[in-house]
């Protein structure tokens, strides 16, 4: 179901490399509703405006949760990540919207998004 979607993720890897470890729980939800189909063709918006932020990949659940709807509406996706202050916005959400909801018994379980990955985050050294 990802394969799709393989080829365009693996070309930016550079740039979204570090959000893959903390997305990997949840692509389950992604794959639900081809979120994931719907999401991908904003992913290069948010990375060009500068979005480095790895709560909202640590967070996909909860916004998923309560803005997953929001991707079956035609034309509000496009809308919102053409905003210029999409990134801040997400990362503001991500971080401030109730987890209770969606995680249950496991609110205060959080990823570690601390600063493990710099610019060299894949280079190989000896």
């Amino acid at each position: 179901q990802l394969l799709p979607y393989l080829e365009y993720y693996v070309s930016r890897l550079d740039v979204i490399g570090p959000h893959l470890i903390l997305l990997r729980p949840h692509v389950p939800l992604l794959i639900e509703h081809n979120r994931i189909g719907k999401i991908s063709p904003y992913i290069e918006r948010l990375f060009q405006r500068g979005y480095r932020d790895l709560s909202a990949s640590a967070n996909m659940d909860v916004l998923l949760f309560w803005f997953g709807w929001t991707l079956s509406i035609p034309g509000l996706p496009r809308l919102f990540f053409a905003l210029p202050a999409s990134p801040r916005i997400v990362s503001f959400l991500a971080n401030r919207l109730p987890k209770r909801f969606c995680r249950g018994y496991c609110t205060d379980v959080t990823c570690d998004v601390g600063g493990d990955y710099g610019g060299a985050w894949n280079q190989l050294t000896k």
